[in-house]
């Protein structure tokens, strides 16, 4: 029988988490969370399909680039915390990622 669209509320999410700082039982709730609603886990950043990363909240932009060891992370990838996740979780729905977005260094001269 087809499920139900709101327990496949993830269904458009293609995550990479980020384990700094998260802790491993955490991450694997999340996995297992991420899956259950239609989510999918990415291990690899240059994973065409990524839609976001998911990181500690404790982590800045900085950082994470030298965690993943990269120089950038394309705009299209939506970084957020793992508030964003554990919110959209409790309320069965996916957030708007607007008020968890990790902030990046603005690219643009105003």
């Amino acid at each position: 029988e087809k499920s139900d669209f709101r327990d496949n509320f993830l269904c458009l999410i293609k995550a990479l988490i980020v384990p700094t700082g998260i802790g491993k039982a955490r991450i694997s709730i999340f996995k297992k969370q991420l899956e259950k609603y239609g989510g999918s886990v990415l291990s690899d950043l240059n994973d065409a399909e990524l839609t976001h990363v998911i990181v500690d909240d404790k982590v800045e932009f900085a950082r994470l680039l030298n965690i993943l060891k990269v120089q950038n992370i394309s705009e299209d990838i939506e970084i957020v915390t793992t508030q964003w996740l554990s919110s959209s979780l409790k309320d069965h729905t996916c957030k708007d990622t607007a008020s968890y977005c990790i902030s990046r260094p603005s690219t643009k001269s105003d």
